[in-house]
Protein backbone atom coordinates (compact mmCIF):
# COMPACT_ATOMS: atom_id res chain seq x y z
CA UNK A 1 0.00 0.00 0.00
CA UNK A 2 1.44 3.46 -1.18
CA UNK A 3 -0.83 5.98 -0.51
CA UNK A 4 -3.31 6.90 2.58
CA UNK A 5 -6.84 5.18 2.80
CA UNK A 6 -5.47 2.55 0.17
CA UNK A 7 -7.50 -0.94 1.86
CA UNK A 8 -7.36 -4.67 1.27
CA UNK A 9 -10.44 -6.72 1.64
CA UNK A 10 -10.27 -9.97 2.97
CA UNK A 11 -13.32 -11.73 2.93
CA UNK A 12 -15.09 -14.64 4.37
CA UNK A 13 -12.69 -14.61 7.73
CA UNK A 14 -13.64 -16.66 10.85
CA UNK A 15 -13.68 -15.31 14.64
CA UNK A 16 -13.22 -18.25 16.97
CA UNK A 17 -14.44 -17.28 20.59
CA UNK A 18 -11.82 -15.66 22.58
CA UNK A 19 -9.53 -14.09 19.71
CA UNK A 20 -7.68 -11.43 21.19
CA UNK A 21 -4.59 -10.66 19.21
CA UNK A 22 -3.29 -9.90 15.60
CA UNK A 23 -0.27 -10.78 14.06
CA UNK A 24 1.02 -8.88 11.17
CA UNK A 25 4.09 -9.57 8.82
CA UNK A 26 5.22 -6.50 7.25
CA UNK A 27 7.92 -4.21 6.04
CA UNK A 28 8.09 -0.54 5.33
CA UNK A 29 10.57 1.74 4.35
CA UNK A 30 9.31 4.27 6.17
CA UNK A 31 7.57 3.23 8.60
CA UNK A 32 3.24 2.95 8.59
CA UNK A 33 0.01 2.62 10.31
CA UNK A 34 -2.47 -0.26 9.66
CA UNK A 35 -5.57 -0.38 10.96
CA UNK A 36 -7.85 -3.65 10.64
CA UNK A 37 -11.73 -2.88 10.54
CA UNK A 38 -14.61 -5.40 10.25
CA UNK A 39 -17.35 -5.51 7.50
CA UNK A 40 -16.00 -2.35 5.29
CA UNK A 41 -13.29 0.70 4.79
CA UNK A 42 -15.52 2.73 7.36
CA UNK A 43 -16.54 -0.35 9.74
CA UNK A 44 -15.38 -0.32 13.23
CA UNK A 45 -11.53 -0.64 13.44
CA UNK A 46 -10.29 -3.87 15.38
CA UNK A 47 -6.83 -2.83 15.58
CA UNK A 48 -4.09 0.15 14.77
CA UNK A 49 -0.99 -1.45 14.32
CA UNK A 50 2.67 0.33 13.57
CA UNK A 51 4.86 -0.80 11.09
CA UNK A 52 8.37 -0.38 12.16
CA UNK A 53 10.69 1.64 9.75
CA UNK A 54 13.31 -0.41 8.19
CA UNK A 55 14.30 -3.07 5.04
CA UNK A 56 13.61 -6.08 7.03
CA UNK A 57 10.42 -8.61 7.40
CA UNK A 58 8.83 -8.16 10.90
CA UNK A 59 5.96 -9.82 12.38
CA UNK A 60 4.16 -6.89 14.41
CA UNK A 61 1.70 -8.38 17.28
CA UNK A 62 -0.95 -6.43 18.95
CA UNK A 63 -4.32 -6.69 20.71
CA UNK A 64 -7.49 -6.23 19.29
CA UNK A 65 -10.83 -4.83 20.54
CA UNK A 66 -13.32 -7.33 21.21
CA UNK A 67 -14.92 -9.10 18.40
CA UNK A 68 -18.25 -11.38 18.53
CA UNK A 69 -17.42 -14.64 17.38
CA UNK A 70 -18.39 -15.70 13.41
CA UNK A 71 -17.89 -14.71 9.90
CA UNK A 72 -16.23 -11.40 9.15
CA UNK A 73 -15.19 -9.62 6.63
CA UNK A 74 -11.99 -7.62 7.21
CA UNK A 75 -10.36 -4.42 6.16
CA UNK A 76 -6.72 -3.45 6.11
CA UNK A 77 -6.34 -0.15 5.84
CA UNK A 78 -2.99 1.79 5.41
CA UNK A 79 -3.29 5.42 7.68
CA UNK A 80 -1.92 8.42 7.22
CA UNK A 81 1.95 8.30 5.22
CA UNK A 82 3.86 5.88 4.34
CA UNK A 83 4.18 2.55 2.35
CA UNK A 84 3.64 -1.07 3.57
CA UNK A 85 3.83 -4.34 1.91
CA UNK A 86 1.84 -7.07 3.94
CA UNK A 87 2.98 -10.74 3.91
CA UNK A 88 0.14 -11.96 5.92
CA UNK A 89 -2.17 -11.35 8.77
CA UNK A 90 -3.29 -14.07 11.67
CA UNK A 91 -6.00 -14.27 14.65
CA UNK A 92 -5.23 -15.79 17.81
Amino acid sequence: MTKPALWIQYNTVEFEKGTKSVNVRAVSETGATLVIRTNNASGPVIAEIKIPKGNNWSTVKKSIAAVQPGIKHLVLQLKGEGRVEVDWISFE
